[in-house]
């Protein structure tokens, strides 16, 4: 399946990066973002101080001696530099309470405006593999890249305060010092620069990989996995496979790591040969009568000060660009839009109490992007108002996927979908959704929330119990809620305490009644019964045809169904083979027409006559 053109992969530079990250920083915590630089930059400058006092008191010894030496110089640098001992760790407790507040704030922040919007996104875009590999590396790699570039760009800011009064001290004792610092500690720069491009690559050309682990790590953690595995004896299958992607990985990243070292160990040798150099000249200068011996001292704290600040900020945009590329991942996924976009002029579908709504499908035909195979050819249907229509046929007919255009995950390659003649691209997407009610093959009961919080969630904007208590009826789920200790207000799952454990059919039970509760007009149930007994499979069935209606409305009913018993008394059945609609009528026409409805009808008859 080819990329979709709405799923983003943009390269963004350090710059700019750097410029979200504070401004995202700011707005989630102003006060503890601009106190916490203040801590952070406030408390280095201290230190120069710290080292002026004590210069105050060398030169004082070196000038009068240690007899001459005046006790009112001595008494202000000693306090000098008690006081300034005390000051920078002060600031430091301060920074560190602030640091806290603004990296929860961000990630709080960040991870909201991430959720707001996958809710955003369509379903057809959450199910590619490129938008997977988005989210993977958002959740694995892209918070701890966030936290790690504040904590770099606060870093830069602390250090280049360092820099400038550093620069300014020694501008007036050695100005050659400067430039010598500086050039020596280019090659950080350049090595971490380099590094972080390395070791991006490594963890994006695995992964792929460490999204297989993660799903056979299912085979060893769920206890559905983990049960049918262990009678299997299949578990070492999934270990094996586990442990030879680890490997892999592994391999990759010491390799990288073992470049990273190399050039470390260079970069540090450069850094401290100009070290020594600006030591030199500042040696010089005492030797020559220019400077004292108690500048001496100041210098060489300057210049060590001055250098560890310099080799702080090229690392920390070395570390930027690298963790940048992971940021630029959680910005594509913050600027992705919807594949199928809604429609700002749309129309708001309105249905009246007697449903008298009409959806037609015309010469529509259907193929995923990227994919030449055509999995819809040519389908002509038309679905009534308050009427009930199934979908039958082999797996791999197009049935789920039908129902995928139907709900606008995805629009016809050909033909189109008229609903009262009107194209439905013409019509709000979003009024158009909240008109259906779709239970998937695949569907969720939620843990730790109630059986009536479960149901509930199928309509959030109504709170109404007495709609669930129908709703179970009709899905004959309310048989096994009366038999449970809290009945409607029983907690799910056994992770948590108090809750019970459903089993599949009951699960799905609760999320048939979870789609009628949504009270929608249009109801879609792709399989809904595959795990449900057969006498309250029948019930099931005979409700939906036959009480749909006691929710007060007549909603348009269309059942995927691979058992044709299920769907005898729908008004109209569709068969589809290969995509291509084969036969449609009602049950006692396609009998009658003895085709290949007929024929399939008897397989199954006649294995429960056996």
């Amino acid at each position: 399946m080819a990329q979709l053109p709405n799923i983003i992969q943009r390269k963004r530079n350090a710059f700019y990066i750097i410029y979200f990250v504070t401004k995202e920083s700011i707005r989630a915590s102003r006060k503890a973002f601009f106190l916490r630089v203040f801590a952070e930059a406030g408390g280095t400058a201290l230190l120069f101080a710290q080292f002026g006092a004590l210069s105050l008191i060398i030169n004082e010894f070196t000038t009068n001696g240690i007899e001459g030496a005046r006790l009112i110089i001595l008494i202000i640098g000693i306090g000098g530099i008690i006081l300034f001992q005390l000051l920078p760790g002060i600031f430091q407790n301060l920074s560190n309470h602030y640091l806290l507040i603004t990296q929860d704030s961000i990630k709080t922040e960040i991870a909201k405006k991430i959720d707001e919007r996958l809710n955003l996104i369509d379903i057809a875009t959450l199910e590619q593999p490129e938008f997977k590999d988005l989210i993977f590396s958002a959740n694995n790699r892209g918070f701890g890249a966030l936290i790690s570039i504040q904590n770099w760009t606060i870093e830069i800011i602390k250090q280049v305060t360092v820099v400038l009064i550093a620069t300014i001290t020694l501008l007036f004792i050695s100005p050659i010092s400067v430039i010598i610092l500086l050039v020596g500690s280019l090659p950080i720069f350049l090595i971490e620069r380099k590094n972080g491009i390395n070791s991006y690559r490594a963890w994006d050309s695995m992964v792929e990989n460490r999204r297989i682990i993660g799903a056979k790590t299912k085979a060893l953690t769920n206890t559905y996995s983990l049960i049918e595995n262990k009678n299997n004896n299949a578990l070492n299958y999934f270990i094996e496979k586990i442990y030879t992607l680890r490997n892999q990985i592994n391999r990759s990243m010491w390799n990288i790591d073992g470049k990273a070292t190399k050039g470390n160990i260079g970069s540090n040798i450069a850094s401290n040969i100009s070290f020594g150099l600006a030591i030199w000249f500042i040696l010089k200068n005492v030797l020559l009568g220019i400077s004292t011996v108690g500048s001496l001292v100041f210098s060489v704290s300057t210049i060590s000060r001055f250098q560890s600040a310099i080799t702080m900020i090229m690392r920390s945009f070395g570390r930027i660009g690298e963790h940048s590329k992971y940021m630029n991942q959680v910005l594509d996924i913050l600027e992705t839009t919807p594949y199928i976009p809604e429609n700002p002029k749309g129309i708001k579908i309105e249905v009246n109490e007697e449903n008298s709504t009409i959806i037609e499908f015309k010469d529509v035909s259907f193929k995923y992007p990227g994919n030449e195979k055509l999995i819809l050819n040519k389908l002509n249907f038309t679905i009534k108002g308050g009427e009930h229509t199934a979908i039958v046929g082999l797996n791999g007919a197009g049935k789920t996927t039908l129902t995928k255009l139907l709900s606008r995950l995805y629009d016809p390659t050909e033909g189109e979908i008229l609903v009262n003649g009107k194209n439905l691209k013409d019509y709000s997407l979003d009024s158009w959704r909240k008109h259906l009610a779709i239970m998937a093959q695949n569907y969720s009961v939620y843990t730790e929330e109630t059986i009536t919080e479960n149901i509930m969630l199928g309509n959030t904007e109504i709170r109404n119990e007495e709609s669930v208590y129908l709703a179970c009826q009709l899905s004959t789920a309310d048989e096994f809620i009366n038999q449970l200790p809290q009945k409607y207000d029983q907690k799910i799952g056994t992770d948590f305490k108090g809750g019970v454990e459903l089993s599949k059919g009951q699960g799905q039970k609760l999320v048939i009644a979870r789609t009628w509760y949504r009270r929608a007009p249009f109801i879609i149930l792709d399989e809904p019964t595959s795990a449900v007994d057969a006498v309250s499979e029948d019930k099931i069935f005979k409700n939906l045809f036959e009480h749909s209606e006691e929710f007060g409305y007549k909603p348009t009913i269309i059942v995927i169904s691979h058992k044709f018993s299920n769907v005898r008394k729908a008004d109209n059945i569709i068969m589809l083979e290969h995509g291509s609609i084969i036969e449609q009528g009602s049950h006692d026409k396609l009998i009658k027409k003895n085709g290949e409805y007929a024929e399939l009808f008897k397989i199954q008859a006649a294995g429960f006559k056996d």
